[in-house]
């Protein structure tokens, strides 16, 4: 039984890397920005930080010799991991209480966001991040789930913005597709980050879920005329 769990855990890190060679392919003609695809298994994205896969360190992993070896060598840290979630598991952690929220006004970007997600019938959730004017604070400044307003940015978020990563999870716990991913506006200047969560039944994989956040993506900028217009109330 441990043999057949590390050989699992051995086999999802091949599989991931395929994929994410796979989501590069399908992705490349809907991406103008050169953006590095990254896959989390599992839940990982539901942490408050990101566990970063690094696809162009790991293209054609399968024929590289040097990881067939580190796989080897790794096997028996593998079937410790097995053993150890085998033994009785631990009573859960306390659990942490929620983040207090900080208020925001952006009646242009909810606008925008609400009337985006509504017109997708795929889209669960749909929030949009930004820095919070007069704060030094970044949150989510628009929502489709209202609730979720004014929330602080994880250090997961802020590892988004500015930079060229997109990150794709499913995410079974919630029943939907997640891409997280950094924003523009319409003139293309960077200013935040756009998580987009999909439910599962309504899409194929993980390139799927891919393709259909980057349309997104691409309508949302569309309709921010710049970072400041999201917060104006003219």
């Amino acid at each position: 039984m441990f043999v057949q769990s590390a050989a699992i855990i051995v086999q999802s890190i091949l599989t991931g890397s395929a994929l994410v060679d796979r989501c590069r392919r399908a992705s490349t003609p809907a991406m103008a920005r050169g953006d590095d695809i990254e896959r989390l298994p599992g839940e990982a994205r539901a942490g408050a930080t990101f566990d970063f896969y690094h696809p162009t360190e790991r293209h054609d992993i399968m024929t590289n010799p040097l990881f067939r070896v580190a796989a080897l060598l790794l096997l028996p840290s593998a079937l410790a991991a097995a053993h150890a979630q085998s033994a009785p598991v631990a009573a859960p952690a306390a659990t942490k209480p929620a983040p207090q929220l900080i208020a925001v006004s952006a009646p242009n970007a909810q606008a925008l966001i609400a009337r985006v997600a509504a017109a997708h019938s795929d889209v669960f959730l749909l929030g949009l991040h930004a820095n919070v004017p007069g704060t030094t604070s970044n949150a989510i400044i628009a929502c489709s789930d209202a609730p979720r307003i004014g929330k602080p940015s994880s250090a997961g978020d802020l590892a988004l913005i500015g930079k060229t990563k997109i990150v794709v999870a499913k995410l079974p716990a919630k029943n939907v597709y997640e891409v997280a991913m950094p924003i523009s506006d319409a003139q293309g200047r960077s200013f935040g980050m756009i998580v987009d969560q999909m439910k599962i039944a309504a899409i194929k994989d993980e390139v799927d879920a891919l393709q259909r956040a980057l349309a997104l993506r691409a309508e949302v900028e569309r309709g921010i005329q710049s970072e400041a217009w999201l917060f104006d109330r003219n």
